[in-house]
């Protein structure tokens, strides 16, 4: 009987051992697979390939300005207008009377209907018109806005700036 006693103890150990180790290597296992996850986000740098920026600018007519228009508010980027002199073209009057030579696409709108609406409305009121045969000379930059030393390079937002120049 004691010797019963005393196999039931040991099978008992046995299992708890087994136990145990199935315990621990499932939770090896479930790390690894966190590391792994860790590991393999990646923040906005690493994704970059720098390039040199062009120097060359391009001639564009109304059919490459309206496109770039509708995109800016979805792609966060800046188009200003400016005349043969280098004066601001103004492409619309807001509601104070002031002359606007430029498209804010960090402007924010209830929706993205609204944001379409806007722009309709100026390209209805005769900025169309204006721009329609004219050729512009489109030069391109990008600033981070929020560009302190403090700032974390991956919390910049990054604006894109489209500068239309009339040239005839």
């Amino acid at each position: 009987m004691e010797n019963g006693a005393e196999a039931l103890k040991i099978a008992f150990a046995i299992m708890m051992f087994i136990m145990a180790l199935s315990l621990s290597i499932s939770s090896i296992s479930q790390a690894n697979s966190a590391v792994t996850a860790i590991i393999g986000y990646n923040d906005r740098e690493t994704n970059y390939s720098y390039v040199e920026p062009s120097s060359s600018n391009r001639t564009v007519g109304v059919e490459t300005i309206i496109p770039t228009m509708y995109k800016a508010y979805k792609e966060n980027f800046n188009i200003y207008f400016y005349d043969n002199t280098g004066r601001s073209f103004k492409i619309y009057e807001d509601e104070d009377g002031n002359e606007i030579n430029c498209i804010d696409g960090s402007e924010v709108f209830g929706n993205a209907q609204e944001a379409l609406d806007h722009l309709n409305q100026i390209l209805n009121n005769g900025l169309y018109d204006t721009l329609a045969g004219k050729k512009f000379e489109e030069r391109l930059g990008e600033y981070y806005q929020d560009d302190s030393e403090n700032t974390p390079e991956v919390n910049k937002t990054k604006t894109r700036v489209i500068i239309y120049t009339q040239v005839d």
